[in-house]
């Protein structure tokens, strides 16, 4: 069988999987779920597979949990920072800071110049949430506007989300 056929075939399957799905959830007492469907699950097509007259298409099946948001610098493709929403879910303050300081600075890789300026728990929303942030100093002057914020679940020990601006600094005159 061609490459081009299996792919129609894997084509033709997924939408009738669609379908088949779709017209399931219209019957429920919640007929407005089935717009979201494509949004939370994700199918993806194996390999088809021919017995007799039909054609076996199996899929692995895919729920999404939770939005990832990440920021790259476009120039280096440098990771800026990233959150993780469902790291952040039923968050506590049982983990003892010394532990979450130990998850939130293994998360930010810190760089040379990184002074530890907040290491506690803070009340974001209604929640409780560890937060750790260094500012870049070199030889004790403060380097403005460069940080590495982590925020850490103080109930799970996760960091959940981390922010960085740093800059690399020339101490060599530039002509602009």
């Amino acid at each position: 069988m061609e490459h081009n056929d299996l792919e129609q075939q894997k084509k033709t399957a997924e939408s009738h999987l669609w379908d088949y799905l779709r017209s399931r959830l219209e019957k429920t007492p919640q007929p407005e779920a089935a717009q979201y469907l494509q949004h939370f699950l994700k199918a993806q097509a194996g390999e088809p597979k021919v017995r007799g007259d039909l054609t076996l298409v199996p899929f692995d099946m895919y729920h999404r949990v939770s939005d990832y948001t990440c920021k790259l610098d476009a120039m280096t493709g440098e990771n800026l920072g990233w959150h993780f929403e469902v790291l952040a879910q039923d968050p506590g303050d049982s983990v003892p800071v010394d532990k979450a300081l130990e998850a939130a600075t293994a998360e930010a890789d810190l760089p040379k110049g990184a002074v530890l300026k907040v290491s506690e728990y803070e009340q974001v929303g209604d929640a409780p949430v560890f937060i750790a942030r260094w500012e870049h100093e070199e030889d004790g002057i403060p380097v403005e506007r460069d940080y590495i914020h982590v925020l850490v679940n103080g109930k799970s020990g996760r960091p959940f989300a981390r922010y960085r601006k740093w800059h690399a600094l020339r101490f060599t005159p530039v002509e602009r």
